[in-house]
């Protein structure tokens, strides 16, 4: 996250300087730096898209069409470059991984490997949902995840949200309506006259971080969840936006408007400067919901135990039992089963080795209608199994998926995911009901 604050800033540092003497050379360094940014963290593309937008437009008037051409082909080939990695290393170029990884906690990996059921969310229910994700982070007691009712605004539509440190309040989104009264109201008045130096690089500055500010709530306005580090991706826009009014406010002063506005003006500057001392005390308390700042024991054999299983190979079993013991050392293996009872959650995860036709069999159960298995699908990294047939036999309900099309998934350890359950159930299904018997991958 650190990272991307530095890029950001050098972000918005070369669009100033680019609008205060634009030269060809200075565009394509501004193009450089956008192109480079998303590379640093994927939503940094919000303000690489923002200083782009606004350099471009500054550079029309003053910059050859050749030399616009040249920036425009720098930015292109960084984003060029960065889907062609992301082709390579994780199958698909807008692919950052995000689709095929897996954690502990099932729910979050359903919603970005199969389905976002906050997709779905009507409108102005996910607007009112993130704005109170960013109003209530610092929520005494969180438990998270997937509670409903964590704080005002909350969907009603399933989605997960991890505010385990504190972000934002309700006053950098007064911050942000500030800026466009003052920032409105200044353009107009200083409309009749070019701006000098010091308003052009202001104006540029607001604009900056609130064009940012708007792609980024576009951006994160129906994700399959929100977390206080996604929410940081906002810091730069609301520090464009604080040292822009703050800016702003003297720059007025300074062309001494009227005596009502220079005390509106002088107040601005005095509020704002206590405001941003109070947040950064806040930001100083310790944070209480941070479980790694909980001390913890550990002994001496379970220390052993870690390091004997961190040297002890790992392996993938010909296939899955149910009573079978796991023995295979690799982490998150059968996630989301109860190999002891069948059992199955929304999401499981199993490895597999040169998979070929996927079986999974249920147990039968007169009290699950046939219509429940229609909900099981599987993919094998970010391919979507195809189903191949689906068959009551002796002992068991099996359903049979059709061998991986992509050669890359034909061959060596691959995730297999599997889901039980459709996205309009997850608030409410904790566990499937269905029983898992067994999975295997050969013909």
């Amino acid at each position: 996250m650190a990272y991307e604050y530095v890029v950001a800033g050098y972000l918005g540092l070369a669009l100033i300087a680019f609008v205060l003497q634009p030269s060809g050379k200075r565009f394509a360094l501004l193009c450089a730096l956008a192109g480079f940014a998303p590379f640093v963290r994927p939503t940094a593309v919000c303000y690489s898209l923002t200083a782009f937008v606004i350099g471009y437009l500054a550079a029309r008037p003053v910059v050859s069409a050749k030399a616009r051409w040249a920036g425009f082909v720098v930015g292109v080939t960084s984003a060029a470059a960065l889907l062609t990695t992301n082709t390579i290393r994780f199958g698909a170029p807008l692919e950052f991984g995000h689709s095929i990884h897996t954690n502990i906690y099932t729910l979050i990996d359903y919603t970005t490997v199969f389905e976002n059921p906050f997709g779905h969310a009507p409108f102005f229910a996910a607007v009112k949902d993130l704005i109170g994700s960013l109003l209530y982070t610092n929520i005494p007691g969180w438990k998270g995840f997937y509670d409903p009712e964590i704080f005002r605004g909350q969907s009603e539509v399933f989605r997960w949200h991890e505010f385990y440190f504190r972000v934002f309040d309700g006053s950098f989104l007064i911050l942000v309506l500030l800026a466009a009264v003052v920032g409105i109201t200044s353009w107009q008045r200083s409309a009749p006259r070019p701006l000098d130096a010091s308003g052009r690089a202001i104006f540029t500055l607001l604009a900056w971080g609130a064009g940012s500010f708007l792609l980024l709530f576009g951006f994160y306005l129906k994700t399959p969840g929100i977390s206080s580090r996604f929410l940081a991706d906002f810091a730069p826009a609301f520090a464009a936006i604080f040292v822009g009014v703050m800016l702003l406010a003297d720059w007025r002063l300074r062309q001494r408007p009227r005596w009502i506005e220079q005390i509106v003006l002088n107040g601005l500057l005095v509020v704002g400067l206590a405001w941003y001392g109070i947040e950064f005390a806040l930001q100083l308390e310790p944070e209480t919901r941070l479980a790694s700042k909980a001390p913890k024991a550990i002994s001496s054999a379970d220390v052993a135990d870690v390091l004997t299983t961190r040297d002890r190979p790992s392996k993938v079993p010909p296939r899955y039992l149910r009573g079978d013991a796991d023995d295979s050392n690799i982490p998150f293996n059968i996630l989301g089963w109860d190999n002891a009872t069948g059992a199955t959650s929304p999401y499981m995860v199993f490895f597999v080795e040169n998979p070929k036709q996927v079986r999974l069999v249920f147990a039968p159960d007169p009290a699950i209608p046939r219509a429940a298995f229609a909900e099981v699908g599987v993919k094998v990294g970010l391919e979507t199994l195809r189903q191949a047939s689906e068959t009551d036999e002796q002992g068991g309900h099996a359903i049979t998926f059709a061998r991986p099309e992509r050669p890359t998934y034909q061959t060596g350890v691959q995730m297999l995911s599997v889901k039980t359950v459709a996205a309009t159930r997850l608030r409410d299904a904790p566990l499937s009901g269905l029983t898992l018997l067994e999975v295997s991958w050969k013909n």
